[in-house]
């Protein structure tokens, strides 16, 4: 308890006994213990609510970890880029560079390939 020892509690008794008077310790007594104990209970509550926020924060974390595990929303931690569609490439020879190397020799290119100068 805010590391006080038996004769420091024994000072602060007699000097609260000293300044209070006999009268009025009882009532002050029963006033800060009043206190005290609505500061643990509100300490209680508030602690039940962070230990709530972070089961809920955990559980959704799991559950977009599984829904991204089986496909049906991309991950969290990814760049919004990477989470957008691709772009469809819009003539037949970025088709086929984008597909391999075996089906890109046989499609034309819209454009003839410029020779060399001399």
């Amino acid at each position: 308890m805010l590391g006080l020892g038996v004769g420091e509690v024994i000072i602060i008794l007699v000097v609260a006994l000293v300044v209070l008077g006999p009268t009025k310790l009882p009532q002050v007594a029963r006033q800060v213990g009043k206190g005290l104990r609505e500061f643990r209970r509100h300490a209680s509550d508030l602690q039940h609510t962070f230990d709530e926020v972070a089961r809920e924060a955990e559980r959704e974390e799991r559950e977009r970890e599984r829904k991204a595990a089986i496909g049906m929303a991309p991950p969290e931690h990814l760049p919004v880029a990477a989470n957008e569609p691709l772009e469809q490439p819009s003539s037949p020879a970025a088709v086929a560079s984008a597909e391999s190397p075996e089906t890109a020799a046989h499609v034309t290119p819209d454009v003839a390939p410029s020779e060399p100068k001399p």
